[in-house]
């Protein structure tokens, strides 16, 4: 499995993680692991995951995996679909820059799920009233796309915003708090 970079000052700020029940904050780290190089991971059977997570933690059960799933899922922290009789997760937000591995290296890593469905991932955010929810399926990134090497992407995606003014690429969240001059 690949690393995970966990970026520990989004989640000690998170609205969606601070909404979430106390007893199951702690547990956000703990399982974030558990996703594949592009963030999600399977979700069929609970008992293979509890098999894996708990070896040291005896009590965390499947009743209790199960119920913080679902605070995930409806605080806004995990997509969950279904696709051919199989349940799927996706860390909402594990697609922002520096938080999986490059998209060039995804590839080496084993897939545990299949492409996240933008249509029901947009319908999700829009559902929750995510700061994601001025995405189209087209804006999502897919992990493909080129760049030169300092920052500047030669396409825009549902990471980054382009200035009306002189058409340049900045990420959303530098061009929300710093603003931009042409």
């Amino acid at each position: 499995m690949p690393k995970r970079v966990i970026d520990f000052d989004a989640m000690w700020a998170s609205d969606k993680l601070a909404s979430c029940e106390e007893s199951v904050r702690g547990e956000y780290a703990w399982l974030y692991g558990l996703a594949d190089a592009n963030g999600s991971f399977e979700i069929t059977n609970l008992r293979a995951i509890v098999g894996r997570v708990s070896v040291i933690r005896p009590k965390l059960t499947v009743k209790r995996i199960e119920h913080i799933f679902k605070e995930f899922f409806e605080r806004g922290l995990m997509f969950i679909w279904e696709q051919d009789g199989k349940k799927y997760a996706h860390w909402t937000g594990s697609d922002k820059p520096g938080r999986l591995p490059v998209a060039a290296h995804r590839a080496r890593y084993l897939s545990l799920a299949p492409q996240v469905p933008k249509n029901e991932l947009v319908a999700y955010c829009d559902k929750l009233g995510l700061k994601t929810s001025g995405l189209t399926p087209d804006s999502i990134r897919t992990g493909i796309g080129f760049g030169i090497g300092i920052g500047i992407g030669l396409e825009g995606t549902g990471a980054e915003m382009q200035c009306s003014k002189c058409g340049a690429w900045f990420k959303k969240h530098s061009f929300e708090k710093m603003g931009h001059r042409c």
